[in-house]
């Protein structure tokens, strides 16, 4: 079990390294060329690059959008250079991909769900559970698919999420995790529904972290705990 276990961190290694040489470092570049025309502004940065040194933390974003999946890894170009900690683990589903492209997965450092077999969300779960204990970073979107795909909202000024009840804070409790709030906002501008070309110039996409948060010991139904966190991710 030990020499799998060796062997399979050794693989992971490797193919991590592989994707920051091949699609990290030019897509960083980008990222960093958009950050400097003002195409993408970052609020709380300096922060969050305190937090996730450490490791052990949970992003939680609004999904707004297919790009955010994309940009949100790109936000610790270059520092995933010097260290792995920052080249952060996604959850996607993984019906995103056609069966013949979900090796991609691995190499984009995702743990996939499929919200149509629960019987997968047990693996994936005890992934990041691993993940997590061993100081790594996920970012997760709680609302489960994209906003507007939402038939009740939470609303706080011209913000709203689509209600959701979630296990991320059931997650963070289990592994200790801290809970690092982003809100995203112009990225249904740069790609919209049914685009496949994002367009940097239509308007600005804006990264906003809040406040973090540790989930209290005594535990609170998942209804109560998804709106502290959905409060947590409208007020970034």
């Amino acid at each position: 079990m030990y020499l799998y276990l060796h062997r399979y961190l050794r693989l992971r290694l490797i193919s991590d390294y592989i994707t920051v040489i091949i699609i990290g470092i030019p897509l960083g570049i980008f990222f960093a060329l958009l950050l400097a025309l003002g195409r993408i502004k970052v609020k709380g940065y300096v922060h969050a690059i305190r937090l996730v040194v450490h490791g052990n933390i949970i992003i939680a974003a609004n999904h707004p959008s297919m790009l955010e999946t994309l940009l949100i890894p790109l936000l610790f170009f270059p520092l995933y250079l010097v260290h792995l900690r920052f080249f952060v683990w996604s959850v996607p589903d993984r019906r995103l991909l056609t069966p013949y492209l979900r090796w991609l997965f691995w190499f984009l450092r995702c743990v996939t769900l499929d919200r149509s077999n629960l019987s997968l969300t047990k693996p994936a779960l005890y992934k990041l559970t691993e993940i997590l204990k061993y100081n790594g970073v996920v970012v997760i979107h709680p609302e489960a698919g994209r906003t507007n795909k939402g038939e009740k909202f939470l609303v706080r000024g011209n913000r709203r999420m689509r209600h959701f009840v979630s296990g991320v804070p059931s997650l963070a409790r289990n592994t200790r995790a801290t809970i690092l709030p982003l809100w995203v906002s112009g990225t249904d501008h740069v790609l919209p529904i049914g685009a496949i070309i994002p367009r940097f110039m239509r308007s600005k996409i804006i990264f906003s972290f809040g406040t973090p948060y540790v989930p209290s010991k005594q535990k609170k139904s998942r209804e109560r705990e998804s709106i502290i966190l959905a409060n947590a991710i409208l007020t970034s």
